[in-house]
C-alpha cells in the first residue's frame, strides 16, 4: 500500500499528514483529506471492504495529483479481501492516472494475491514503459558525469544548460526577481563558465547564476571533492555586530574565546567586507535576514578539513587578540528539549523536522505538557525537514480546522505560447487541517521564531500564526518554504530549485518577507556575555500575563 499519511519534504512541502477530525463541527460533506484518511484508518485496522469504499469517494473528490495514488489504495484493499478482478482493473485504471512505480508494486506484500493473473507481468510491464518514456524526456542522467579536476567545455555547458531550464520551466518564484531577465542571463554567463579553468571555479561561476534567483530553498551544491565545511563555532550578526555565539559543541577548543566576543577581521579583512566579498556572491536567500543568517551564520568561514582562518577577536571591553583556528566536523545541536520554567510553563525546543524524533518526543511528553498552565515552542533553531512533524505537534494544540497554506506551482502549457497567452501557475486545494480528535491543550501557547525559523518549521509557524492560537514572539522568520526539485550536475555536483510558491490562505506573502512576530524580541550581546536569553525572557512574561 502506499498511504500519504504525511509527505516528507527535505525543506518544505505541502502538509498532506492528518489526524483524524474533531467531532462536533458544523455537518458539511467530508473533503477528500478526511475520507483519504479514514480510508487510511480502516485500511490500518484491516477493515478492507469500508476502506474500498471511502476511497471510492475520496476518489471522486481528488485532483489528478491524488487521484492515482488513491486508485492504487484502493486496489491493495480490493486485492486483501478477495476481489482480485476488481483490484486488477482498479490497479490499471491507477496507471493510466499516472501510477509508475513498478518496483513499490512489485515488492507490495499487499498485492501477492495478484501475482498470478497473467494480466499481473503485463501491468508491470506498462509501469516500466510510463517511466521509461518519462525518464527519456524528463530525466538527468545523461547531465551526470564523473568529477575532474576541469570539466569539459560540453559539460559546463550542459550543465549551465540544465540549471538554466529546470529554472524556466520549474522555478515558482519569479515573481520575487521581476527584473531578472532569465533568458538573457543565461546567454551571458556562457561565456562566463567557458572561460573557467578547474571544475572549482566553474561550480563557484553556477553558484553565482543560480544565487541571483534570490531563494532559499533554490541552489548549487558542489562535487564531493570540493564540498566544504565550517569551523566547528558559530557567530551571528547581533545588534550590527559580528559576534562569537558559542561552539557546535563543549568539546571544541575556543582558545579562550567567549560568547559575545566580536569578529572584528577575517584573514586580515574586516569582516563585513569578507563576508560581502568572499560569501555573498555565492549565497541564494530569501529575505534579507534570511541572507544576514546565510552570511554570518552559516557561511562565514568555510573551507575543505584543514583550512585555517585567521580572525581578529575583539571583547566587550575592547581588547584585542588574534586566533587561528581550522574548519573540521562538529557534533549536531540537540533535536528536541523539554523544562518546566517557573509558573508551570512548559518549554519545548523544536530543532529540527529532518526525522519524526520531535513527535516522537512530543508524545512522550504529552502527560506533562497537557497539564502545565502555558506551552512555549522555541523554534528559533528548526531550518525545517518533514511538514508532518510540525503538523502532527499543532494538531494537539488547536481546537478547529485551520486552513492550510496557499500553494501553486508553475505550469506550462505550450499551447498558451503559441497563442501568446500568459502561462498559469497550478494552484492546488486548499484544504483545512483539522485539530487531534483525542488530544488538546487548551493553556496559552507562545512560539519563538528567528530568521533561522525556515522551511518545514517556518511552515509551521504559518499555521500557528493563521490559527491565531497564541502569540508568536521574537524576530521575523526565514521567509523561504517551498518543494525543491533535486537534480545531478556534471562533475558530480546537484543542485535543487524551488518548484512550489506558498503564501498565507489569504494570499499574503511570507517567502521573501517572513511570518512577523506579534512581540518583536531579539538576541542581544549582554545575553551572550552574561549566558541569558531576552527573547526567552519576553516569551515567558507573555506565558505568565
Amino acid at each position: 500500500m502506499q498511504i500519504q499519511w504525511m509527505v516528507v519534504a527535505v525543506t518544505g512541502g505541502m502538509l498532506l499528514g492528518r489526524c483524524n477530525g474533531a467531532s462536533g463541527q458544523a455537518a458539511q460533506p467530508p473533503s477528500f483529506t478526511q475520507l483519504s484518511t479514514r480510508a487510511d484508518a480502516a485500511y490500518t485496522s484491516k477493515h478492507y471492504a469500508e476502506a474500498v469504499t471511502l476511497y471510492e469517494q475520496a476518489a471522486a473528490l481528488a485532483k489528478s495529483d491524488d487521484l492515482a495514488n488513491v486508485e492504487y489504495n484502493e486496489a491493495c484493499a480490493l486485492a486483501l479481501e478477495g476481489e482480485k478482478d476488481r483490484a486488477m482493473e482498479m490497479i490499471a485504471k491507477s496507471v493510466d492516472d499516472g501510477w509508475a512505480d513498478r518496483d513499490h508494486t512489485a515488492a507490495d506484500a499487499d498485492m501477492t494475491s495478484l501475482h498470478a493473473d497473467p494480466r499481473w507481468s503485463t501491468l508491470l510491464a506498462r509501469m516500466d514503459a510510463v517511466t521509461k518514456a518519462q525518464n527519456m524526456r524528463w530525466g538527468t542522467a545523461a547531465f551526470k558525469t564523473t568529477y575532474a579536476e576541469n570539466l569539459s567545455d560540453a559539460d559546463k555547458a550542459a550543465g549551465l544548460s540544465l540549471l538554466w531550464a529546470e529554472a524556466k520551466f520549474g522555478f515558482a518564484n519569479f515573481w520575487h526577481v521581476p527584473e531578472l531577465n532569465w533568458d538573457q542571463t543565461y546567454t551571458n554567463y556562457l561565456p562566463q563558465v567557458l572561460a573557467t579553468k578547474s571544475t572549482a571555479e566553474y561550480y563557484k561561476v553556477l553558484q553565482r547564476f543560480y544565487a541571483l534567483l534570490q531563494d532559499g530553498h533554490t541552489g548549487v551544491y558542489e562535487p564531493e571533492p570540493l564540498r566544504t565545511i565550517t569551523v566547528p563555532f558559530q557567530t551571528r550578526l547581533v545588534e550590527g555586530r559580528v559576534l562569537v555565539i558559542g561552539a557546535y559543541d563543549a568539546t571544541f577548543d575556543m582558545q579562550g574565546v567567549k560568547p559575545g566576543d566580536e569578529v572584528v577581521a577575517i584573514n586580515g579583512q574586516p569582516v563585513k567586507d569578507w563576508a560581502r566579498e568572499k560569501v555573498a556572491p555565492y549565497v541564494t536567500a530569501s529575505s534579507p535576514q534570511d541572507r544576514d543568517e546565510r552570511l554570518y551564520y552559516r557561511g562565514l568561514m568555510r573551507g575543505k578539513p584543514g583550512t585555517v582562518f585567521h580572525l581578529v577577536l575583539r571583547t566587550p571591553g575592547g581588547k584585542e587578540s588574534s586566533h587561528d583556528f581550522a574548519v573540521g566536523s562538529h557534533n549536531p545541536a540537540t533535536e528536541f528539549e523539554f523544562k518546566m520554567l517557573p509558573g508551570e510553563v512548559a518549554y519545548v525546543a523544536l530543532n529540527e523536522f529532518e526525522n519524526n524524533k520531535d513527535a516522537e518526543e512530543w508524545d512522550k511528553h504529552w502527560p506533562e505538557i497537557v497539564k502545565a498552565k502555558a506551552v512555549i515552542l522555541d523554534m528559533r533553531s528548526n531550518g525545517g525537514g518533514d511538514d508532518g512533524v510540525g503538523a502532527h505537534i499543532l494538531a494537539t494544540l488547536i481546537d478547529k480546522p485551520v486552513l492550510e497554506p496557499r500553494q501553486e506551482s508553475p505550469e506550462w502549457i505550450a499551447t498558451y505560447k503559441a497563442w501568446g497567452q500568459t502561462q498559469p501557475m497550478h494552484r492546488y486545494p486548499s484544504e483545512s487541517f483539522p485539530p487531534d480528535a483525542t488530544r488538546h491543550f487548551a493553556g496559552k501557547v507562545v512560539m519563538l521564531t528567528s530568521p533561522n525559523t525556515f522551511s518545514a518549521a517556518e511552515d509551521a509557524v504559518v499555521l500557528f500564526a493563521t490559527s491565531k492560537r497564541g502569540v508568536i514572539v521574537g524576530e521575523p522568520s526565514g521567509g523561504s518554504t517551498g518543494q525543491p526539485l533535486s537534480f545531478n550536475l556534471p562533475g558530480g555536483g546537484t543542485a535543487r530549485v524551488c518548484s512550489k510558491h506558498d503564501s498565507f490562505p489569504d494570499g499574503k506573502e511570507f517567502v521573501g518577507v517572513g511570518v512577523m512576530p506579534d512581540v518583536a524580541a531579539h538576541l542581544t550581546r549582554e545575553d551572550l556575555v552574561h549566558g541569558t536569553d531576552s527573547v526567552l525572557a519576553a516569551g515567558l512574561k507573555v506565558a505568565l500575563q
